[in-house]
């Protein structure tokens, strides 16, 4: 199955397509824009972005049931977003460092992280470990729900925002908008 978003000057709308054909796109009225989209299972998507009313928007697409169901969240603008499909989760991510969980079934923690910065990529790693990253600095944490987030790599010189982010095995490679690339490993992964 393949899924994206588009915007036609309207309401953005989800495209998939199943078996070689399209699937009728669902409404999405109460969506500004959709800023990320991520795999949880074999048949839903997490949905990230921002709502009308200007806060953080969230929902889960099941594009077999042609439903977007909205997730409740007070959070700001989300960014990013991320799954495991393996284990039916995601966390999604954006503005003032806001985290929230999603643990197959509903939004299970809504975090942030004590910088106040804005989270544009996010990534799990085979082991289940989650990852974002902000502007100079990427942060890890060991699963998800897990309140205890450290800084896995930083450096204040590098100011341009991430545009995507892999982690796998502990290992993590990001890349930021400007061409930036930073590789690491996690101590001890």
């Amino acid at each position: 199955m393949f899924v994206f978003a588009n915007d036609h000057g309207h309401s953005p709308m989800l495209h998939a397509v199943c078996g070689g054909r399209w699937l009728a796109p669902p409404p999405l009225p109460d969506v500004d824009v959709v800023t990320a989209l991520a795999r949880v299972d074999d048949r839903r998507w997490l949905v990230a972005g921002r709502g009308r009313e200007g806060g953080g928007w969230l929902g889960v697409y099941e594009p077999l049931s042609f439903r977007v169901d909205r997730l409740p969240t007070s959070s700001p603008t989300f960014l990013a977003a991320a799954g495991l499909p393996e284990l039916g989760v995601g966390v999604a991510c954006g503005l003032g460092g806001s985290v929230v969980w999603f643990d197959g079934r509903r939004l299970v923690q809504a975090t942030a992280l004590g910088e106040s910065v804005p989270l544009s990529a996010a990534s799990f790693d085979g082991d289940g470990r989650v990852w974002c990253a902000s502007n100079g600095a990427i942060f890890c944490a060991s699963h998800v729900g897990d309140p205890e987030w450290r800084v896995a790599w930083s450096d204040a010189r590098f100011q341009a925002p991430f545009g995507s982010l892999h982690a796998d095995d502990g290992r993590v490679l990001a890349m930021s908008v400007d061409g930036g690339v930073v590789e690491g490993r996690l101590d001890g992964a």
